[in-house]
């Protein structure tokens, strides 16, 4: 990345469409983020697109709050992919070295991981990328990069991420219908996880979970390899739902108290159960009164079977 050229990030999640845009400040440190564009979203569930135009419309809105504090002209995005269509499998390659010396070349890593690569598992089905986890070079297992080691036969053992074709074409489809070009695509807890683990968090195991609004999606690190990822259909949208339901009012009202009074246990107001939230305060068509303890009980109870879906995992 030159320091004259900016990278962008655009993330189309169930609530919010976000584009962060980051650029080179100077040549010795890390691209800074110079500009941030945030939209409601429309169009999503569940991370899928449902309104290709609502979707379109997000993304549009998130990408002129972006430009607007930017004098270079947004072209070119990688994008964060999500949904609980996503899945993760073990897959595996063989491959011969090809050089006479047995020396490991690119092209061998190349050709093992095509090796690994077993193609869709049905004709809806998209593959997203290939992780690999350890190279093995004659029975010698946990080489991180085989490359200038010598040997005979390279195999090697990978995370398959596969998504549904449809949501991934049709997401595709809302980005380039703007103009713009995409670079790469990456799955979201993936790039969550290189933000903030650490080299020595991943060597020692560590779970990241990254809670949203239709979906909480998991990766898992062991030994510095990527063990696991999944994305469960529920996430913090549903606590909002369960509030809207618990009190029957509507899933504005539910979203302002879930953020202005929500706790996730019960044992965190355990000095305040006599306060209540009186609905007329949030919204004058709105009646009712109901205790905070009782709110954060259904809050606790949603967070208590998403973390249990979690473990599960």
């Amino acid at each position: 990345m030159s320091q004259d050229a900016i990278i962008v990030g655009l993330d189309v999640g169930t609530s919010l469409t976000k584009i962060a845009v980051g650029k080179k400040l100077r040549e010795d440190q890390s691209p800074s983020i110079i500009a941030l564009g945030v939209a409601p979203s429309e169009g999503l569930r569940r991370g899928v697109v449902v309104d290709i135009q609502d979707v379109t419309k997000s993304i549009h809105l998130a990408l002129e709050s972006a430009s607007k504090m930017i004098e270079e002209d947004i072209k070119h995005v990688y994008v964060s992919l999500n949904g609980a269509h996503i899945q993760s499998f073990e897959t595996s390659g063989k491959v011969a070295v090809s050089r006479a010396d047995g020396e490991v070349t690119e092209d061998d890593v190349v050709r093992v991981l095509s090796n690994a690569n077993p193609g869709p598992s049905s004709q809806n089905k998209e593959i997203i990328a290939i992780i690999p986890k350890t190279y093995i070079l004659d029975e010698e297992s946990g080489i991180k990069n085989p490359i200038g080691m010598n040997g005979i036969r390279l195999e090697l053992e990978a995370l398959m991420l596969e998504g549904n074709a449809s949501p991934i074409k049709n997401l595709d489809k809302c980005i380039r219908s703007l103009g713009l070009t995409i670079e790469d695509q990456e799955v979201g807890i993936l790039a969550s996880a290189k933000a903030v683990l650490t080299k020595k968090q991943k060597d020692l195991g560590v779970a990241v979970i990254d809670l949203g609004a239709g979906t909480t999606s998991i990766a898992v690190y062991e030994e510095g390899r990527l063990m696991h990822v999944a994305i469960i259909p529920v996430g913090a949208a549903h606590i909002t739902n369960d509030i809207a339901i618990g009190l029957r009012t509507s899933i504005e009202v539910a979203e302002k108290i879930k953020l202005k009074y929500g706790h996730a246990l019960e044992d965190d107001i355990k000095n305040d159960t006599k306060l209540k939230v009186d609905l007329s305060e949030i919204h004058s068509e709105e009646v009712g009164v109901f205790p905070i303890s009782y709110i954060v009980s259904i809050i606790e109870a949603r967070l208590k079977e998403i973390f249990a879906l979690v473990i599960q995992e």
